[in-house]
């Protein structure tokens, strides 16, 4: 009696372990949720100030179409220029126009002092950045007695956002779409000239730390930047409003992701900016588009152990109970 109702039973048993099993392996980052709280990350919404999430500095704003480059997602994408219009302005230097007097800035504010001095790292202090941040190496080639690239000035933005890890979670990913235009280029003397780059950090208090390791991607970055393009080649004068030299679009660049992993269970603030800076001279406006910003939780990958695991558990138990349904049969023809 007690065999007959124990050989029924495994299959039950069998499926419900399996099941079990199943359940905590795919859904084992559902028990304690992943969270994030961030804002407009696609860009829909103004972000001139601190609005909607961003904070911004300088030349930052949203657009639609520019230069031929259309947002990828939506009607706008946010856009950062180093592009100076004429005015009374004491920072970071005199009066002028850029590029000939043709106009690229976008928010009618101009970029900030992005220079090495302590006193007037105005771009470098909105990122929670060191004042040598922006000094990022020269081309190849270039002799190394010019030092780094000298940052003159920029524009940027960045916004804070909390992640929550549940148990079995120990990171996210960020990811955005990126597009750099410029009318610099590579000077015969100096190398490449100004850069957009982008920044990741955690936030203790009044503390920032980067969440960069000297090797970011392959990318050219200091520990707390990660330069996403270069200005490069012949420079030229642009021959209109807006139109750029040379442009990078999203088809080119594409999107670019980064994981921030080994971190432990709980609550963290992370500040992920983004910011084009002017090099060695003020003249030549470049510009960074941004699109689609969005943070997600590391994708959960399969063990190819507990799969094997899995399927030697199902086969176990398969065999247990022919077994034991053989020796019910058995003992029913004795009786």
């Amino acid at each position: 009696m007690i065999l007959s109702f124990l050989t029924k039973s495994v299959p039950n048993i069998a499926s419900i372990l399996g099941l079990v099993t199943i359940s905590n392996l795919l859904l084992i980052n559902s028990v304690d949720a992943f969270s994030v709280t961030f804002e407009n990350g696609g860009f829909e919404s103004e972000i001139v100030g601190s609005q909607n999430g961003w904070n911004t500095i300088g030349d930052v704003t949203i657009t639609p179409t520019i230069d031929g480059i259309a947002p990828l997602s939506g009607s706008n994408q946010a856009i950062i220029t180093t592009g100076y219009i004429e005015g009374t302005y004491g920072d970071p230097v005199g009066n002028r126009n850029d590029d000939s007097s043709n106009i690229f800035n976008q928010s009618s504010i101009n970029p900030v002092s992005a220079d090495t001095n302590p006193n007037a790292d105005n771009l470098q202090e909105h990122f929670g950045l060191s004042s040598d941040a922006f000094s990022i190496d020269r081309s190849s080639g270039i002799d190394s007695a010019f030092g780094p690239r000298t940052s003159k000035e920029g524009s940027g933005m960045y916004q804070e956002f909390s992640v929550t890890l549940g148990s079995g979670e120990d990171g996210f990913t960020v990811s955005f779409d990126w597009s750099y235009l410029t009318n610099d280029g590579s000077n015969s003397t100096f190398g490449e000239q100004d850069f957009g780059f982008w920044s990741l950090g955690q936030v203790n208090g009044t503390t920032y730390n980067t969440a960069f390791d000297g090797s970011e991607d392959g990318l050219p970055n200091t520990n707390e930047i990660a330069v996403l393009q270069s200005s490069s080649g012949t420079i030229s004068s642009p021959t209109g409003n807006n139109n750029y030299v040379t442009g990078f679009d999203y088809s080119t660049n594409g999107r670019y992701s980064h994981t921030v992993s080994g971190l432990s269970e709980g609550t963290y603030t992370y500040r992920v900016g983004f910011g084009v800076v002017d090099v060695d001279n003020l003249e030549s406006t470049s510009a960074l588009l941004i699109d689609d910003f969005n943070v997600q939780e590391v994708p959960f990958e399969f063990s190819p152990t507990a799969g094997i695991a899995l399927v030697l558990g199902f086969w176990g138990c398969d065999r247990l109970r022919r077994r034991m349904k053989i020796k019910d049969q058995v003992s029913s023809c004795t009786k």
